[in-house]
């Protein structure tokens, strides 16, 4: 309700008030203002055996601490975080686990989402909000590449690349 006082030429309602065209062009505000505390963590370890290969593991949370948004002049500031404006998560979480030996490769993503609020009203919670649950997801790739042994070049160096194919098995939000 907010938005559509601040730009009412932007939303048309039919005769019994009903919602029917929304105009979705960009929007300058008047100010936002976030911030958030980020931290990663990554680590690669060898992997022996008679192809040596890698393991690398990373971890990066986003922790949001302020998301204040101000439209125009004399509205309100909408805290996103409390649901305000189409409301945001404060926590994220990702996890990727890359592993290659010898032709194998195996990639494992997973992502974490809090819960969060949708307000209906700007700066009150009431029974019309939108509750969005936590989320989280899971993808999982396997490739095996095939690579064909290509002669040094003529002066005896290794070429940079070998030349092949490579074939993946990808599995998406596997939970």
């Amino acid at each position: 309700p907010d938005i559509e006082a601040a730009f009412p030429d932007r939303f048309q309602r039919d005769a019994s008030g009903r919602l029917t065209i929304i105009d979705r062009r960009p929007l300058n505000f008047r100010s936002t203002r976030s911030e958030s505390l980020a931290s990663n963590v990554s680590a690669t370890f060898p992997l022996g055996g008679a192809k040596p290969g890698t393991l690398r593991i990373a971890i990066n949370h986003n922790l949001q601490l302020r998301n204040l948004t101000v439209i125009h002049a004399g509205l309100p500031e909408m805290d996103r975080l409390a649901g305000d404006g189409g409301g945001a998560p404060r926590h994220q979480l990702d996890v990727q686990m890359d592993g290659r030996s010898g032709p194998w490769g195996v990639n494992l993503a997973a992502r974490w989402r809090s819960g969060y609020r949708v307000r209906r009203d700007t700066g009150r919670d009431g029974p019309e909000d939108l509750l969005i649950s936590a989320i989280g997801t899971v993808d999982l790739r396997f490739s095996y590449a095939l690579a064909r042994a290509i002669r040094p070049d003529r002066d005896g160096a290794a070429p940079r690349r070998a030349i092949g194919m490579q074939f993946g098995l990808d599995i998406d939000n596997l939970f």
